[in-house]
């Protein structure tokens, strides 16, 4: 199913406001999971980024996030329950002494619900990439399906919650 939306996405890319978001020149880094990795586990965010690099919308992989301490899981807590950014802030770290092939780190996430994993994985990304332009790219995104795919949004944080749009 990855493949298969990866190659529409490629073929309406060009015509979409995602040209600039994702191509040839760009280091992709898959978010993490909502717990620390296992050995063998299923990395949703990785296998996107294998597509994406196939498919030429991605130049090469930077694995350089992890989530060191666990939080709930998005997609299964109540609306009111989801990790504040804060949460996952806290518990994500990147790797130093990696070297970018770009100027540009597009964070690659499976799912974007609210948007906070893809807000708070920006937060170690830019301090150890400091003049890195860091965006985020996620293959499905929650609410508001109706539309036009692909699409372009904002995640921000103001006022302590987080306002996605669309």
């Amino acid at each position: 199913m990855i493949r298969y939306a990866v190659k529409r996405l490629e073929a309406r890319i060009a015509d979409s406001e995602l040209g600039d978001l994702l191509g040839p020149e760009v280091s992709l880094v898959p978010a993490p999971r909502s717990a620390p990795m296992v050995p063998g586990g299923l990395w949703p965010a990785e296998r996107i980024r294998e597509a994406l690099v196939a498919a030429g919308l991605g130049r090469e992989v930077l694995r350089c996030l992890e989530r060191v301490t666990p939080v709930e899981k998005s997609a299964t807590a109540l609306p009111g329950e989801r990790p504040s950014a804060e949460e996952h802030y806290e518990s994500i770290r990147a790797r130093g002494g990696l070297r970018l092939a770009g100027a540009r780190a597009v964070v690659v996430d499976d799912v974007i619900t609210k948007g906070a994993t893809c807000l708070a994985s920006g937060g170690p990304l830019s301090e150890v990439f400091r003049d890195t332009d860091i965006r985020a790219f996620a293959l499905v995104r929650t609410l508001g399906l109706v539309g036009e795919m692909p699409v372009l949004g904002r995640v921000e944080h103001r006022l302590g919650r987080i306002d996605r749009s669309p």
